[in-house]
């Protein structure tokens, strides 16, 4: 009897002071101060300006203009901003933004040692306006609330930018034409923008666009996840499609309810209707079923066997890249110089009969661009990336950091799973590259606060609780 009081007791300490002293529980949300003001107007002008179509540039033009030179000084200001909050924060620097640190740190040496070091540089200091100003940012907030606003407003931004640049593409004179006379296979955005980038923003912010409160039965959100979704057909991007629909059962799987065994249920019934479906999917192609082979006509794009046997022409890539480019002293070492890939690739156009923009592929992309110190980069994010795991399962889902966990686990997944056929985190600055290194910033941080809120509570808990007992600190 003495000891289940004693545990009662220390429930209701863990409760009061929750409520009373964790930033973490109550969700209290303390003011941005100027510096962390200037530093969020930064970071969200470097998205506006690297992940919407903003003007037509031809192919090979050198000359800094408005859009250049306005990312420019945004990475500037970045740099000067998530400098000066680093130093006065060097302490709450988690170890997901000491991995950003490095990524920066490693394409500063790929870039200055590169024969391309003027194009390298460039790209260098956007990046490092982007890390630094991320960094910074986030390892001044002291809670978890404070954190996932940040998220929000990313969210908010980002979709008002998926939906300019969709309706930019569909009103665009090329895809006009091509709808008006049938040539081809027509794709939201081609000509103006990558359409595999715009369908997987779109499936990104679709699934962040999921809220533990409200989000559920919001008719406007509803519409917009609507739209959304019909984005990513739209673009025809298999990538983008398969992340989307992996992202949305991953997100069923880790979805628990307060009932183990109805969290068991719904895994059961996830993975069995998963197998069903695939089965009558796989039967129905066999018997040609008119609608699901006019599905699959929708993103096999015209493509015959071969084609898609080889991931649209990347295998051939990737052999090339690893015959002719990695395997060299200077490939193996420092790569040829961050955000350089096009330049070494220009001498495979005769191999491959088309000029390759990229590798297809983020590991071989790191190692192209930054040798082995980038490609260890490369397995570091997907490591420590998996690590939200971990905190959403040791969250309540009344914690903000339960949420926060959900969407984190789902969008990594979703990157983690482009990158095979993709070089979204390992190329110039975008919408996937500044949500994942975000994300990654912020799970170090998250552990910073559940820790330093567990240490509170066990100190009020062993002041109130008999005998000196102390509550089992949660280890993430």
């Amino acid at each position: 009897d003495g000891i289940s009081c004693n545990w009662r007791l220390l429930i209701k300490v863990r409760q009061a002071a929750s409520m009373q002293s964790s930033p973490l529980r109550a969700g209290n949300s303390p003011r941005w101060t100027p510096a962390e003001m200037l530093a969020l107007v930064v970071w969200i002008a470097t998205l506006i300006l690297n992940g919407t179509y903003l003007r037509h540039r031809v192919p090979g033009d050198t000359s800094i203009d408005w859009v250049i030179a306005s990312r420019l000084v945004a990475a500037m200001g970045g740099i000067l901003l998530g400098g000066y909050m680093i130093m006065t924060r060097v302490k709450r620097v988690g170890t997901g933004g000491r991995i950003v640190m490095a990524y920066v740190g490693i394409a500063f040496i790929s870039a200055i040692l590169s024969q391309y070091s003027r194009v390298a540089l460039g790209y260098w200091l956007q990046l490092a306006g982007l890390g630094f100003v991320t960094v910074g940012l986030v390892s001044c907030q002291t809670s978890v609330s404070a954190l996932v606003r940040i998220e929000t407003l990313y969210t908010i931004v980002l979709t008002i930018l998926v939906l300019k640049d969709a309706i930019t593409g569909y009103l665009s004179p090329e895809l006009q034409a091509d709808i008006a006379t049938h040539v081809g296979y027509t794709r939201l955005g081609a000509g103006l923008i990558s359409p595999n980038a715009l369908g997987l923003s779109a499936a990104i912010v679709c699934w962040l666009s999921f809220r533990s409160k409200g989000g559920y039965r919001s008719v406007v959100l509803w519409l917009i996840r609507i739209a959304l979704v019909v984005i990513v057909l739209l673009t025809r991007s298999r990538i983008a499609l398969i992340s989307l629909i992996l992202a949305g059962l991953i997100r069923l799987c880790f979805y628990s309810s307060p009932s183990r065994k109805k969290t068991t249920a719904l895994r059961a019934g996830i993975i069995l209707s998963v197998l069903a479906i695939g089965c009558m999917i796989l039967f129905l192609m066999v018997t040609e079923f008119t609608p699901v082979v006019a599905l699959l006509s929708l993103f096999n794009r015209g493509e015959d066997a071969a084609t898609i046997a080889s991931a649209t022409g990347r295998t051939a890539i990737w052999s090339v890249v690893i015959r002719s480019t990695i395997f060299s002293v200077r490939g193996l070492s420092i790569g040829h110089g961050y955000g350089t890939s096009p330049i070494p690739l220009e001498g495979l156009e005769d191999i491959l009969h088309f000029p390759p923009p990229h590798t297809h592929n983020t590991l071989l992309e790191f190692l192209l661009t930054m040798g082995v110190p980038g490609a260890a980069l490369f397995f570091a994010f997907c490591f420590y990336g998996a690590r939200w795991v971990r905190v959403l399962r040791m969250s309540d889902r009344t914690d903000p950091s339960y949420g926060l966990a959900l969407r984190a686990t789902v969008v990594l997944v979703m990157v983690f799973i482009s990158s095979m056929g993709e070089v979204y985190v390992a190329t110039k600055i975008n919408p996937v590259l500044i949500v994942m290194l975000l994300y990654i910033t912020m799970q170090g941080q998250v552990r910073n606060i559940l820790k330093h809120d567990d240490d509170e509570i066990s100190e009020q808990s062993s002041l109130a609780v008999p005998n000196g007992s102390v509550a089992t600190e949660r280890r993430l």
